[in-house]
């Protein structure tokens, strides 16, 4: 049976957040290059995204977390701590570092470690297709490692471990996201806002105990363009989608203790989109 077509205004949607995640690296190096700071950066993007989250559960008349399990909440703060504040200072880092294009060229290998761990810790099966998409990413890596392009001021090779470093702390944060998706305790937005608000408390705990009051006296501009950063549509796609699609065969399914969307058997979305970038 032939699938169904796909009407316009999907790929007009698609399209949208598929420039702002090609823009906002952009904006986010000018904003780096003229004073902004990695950890600035990365506090303004979680701040506003936590904000937006909490507000959403909020308005859909949800009162956040407190009906989850301490196994659950342990889940989702160890993926806001490792897949997304890691990992947001670490992809501000290799954008100061290498430039917008080979930071993000580099953090696009996230599948190539998400589908790593998928396989090791949560026994996912790996296809041709994946397989052949990770040959892909090796290769791109080390086509990488040998051009100079991107930072007009130049990089070294080792240079791309931040960037890498990135893309492996998001890889973390989406198998343990899905991982806490996977108990059937919350709702895709709960666990992003639970997973925001994880992150910001980690980094906010670092900033005091570091002392770090420079991430309080960049330029003005840079908080702005930071949080216009956060709050683009990339920052606001949620760690796995709401609606996944069923495989063949699956149908979908919703209970009352758990009203997010399943499929039966469960659908695998481990390296389906983030936060933000985590």
């Amino acid at each position: 049976m032939d699938a169904p077509a796909v009407p316009p205004v999907i790929f007009a949607l698609s399209l949208g957040p598929a420039v702002a995640w090609g823009f906002t690296p952009v904006i986010e190096k000018r904003a780096l290059s003229n004073g902004g700071r990695p950890l600035q950066a990365a506090l303004t993007v979680i701040v506003v995204d936590t904000v937006l989250y909490v507000l959403a559960l909020l308005a859909r008349g949800e009162v956040p977390f407190v009906d989850l399990s301490a196994g659950t909440l342990a889940v989702f703060v160890a993926a806001g701590v490792f897949g997304t504040a890691l990992g947001r200072i670490a992809i501000f880092a290799g954008n100061a570092r290498v430039g917008a294009s080979v930071s993000s060229a580099v953090v696009s290998a996230r599948p190539l470690f998400a589908t790593a761990l998928a396989v090791g810790f949560l026994g996912e099966p790996v296809g041709l297709t994946t397989a052949v998409g990770v040959v892909v990413l090796v290769c791109g890596l080390a086509a990488l490692s040998v051009a100079k392009g991107g930072d007009l001021a130049g990089w070294e090779t080792r240079d791309l471990l931040v960037p890498l470093a990135a893309a492996v702390s998001f890889a973390v944060g989406n198998v343990l996201r899905r991982y806490g998706l996977g108990v059937g305790e919350t709702t895709p937005l709960e666990a992003v806002a639970l997973n925001e608000f994880a992150a910001l408390v980690a980094l906010l705990a670092y900033v005091v105990a570091r002392g770090r009051r420079d991430v309080f006296t960049a330029p003005p501009r840079t908080y702005l363009v930071f949080a216009v950063s956060g709050a683009s549509p990339p920052a606001r796609c949620s760690p796995c989608s709401p609606r996944c699609r069923c495989p063949r065969g699956a149908s979908p399914s919703w209970t009352r203790s758990s009203p997010r969307h399943r499929c039966s058997p469960p659908c695998s979305r481990t390296s389906c989109c983030r936060t933000s970038n985590g």
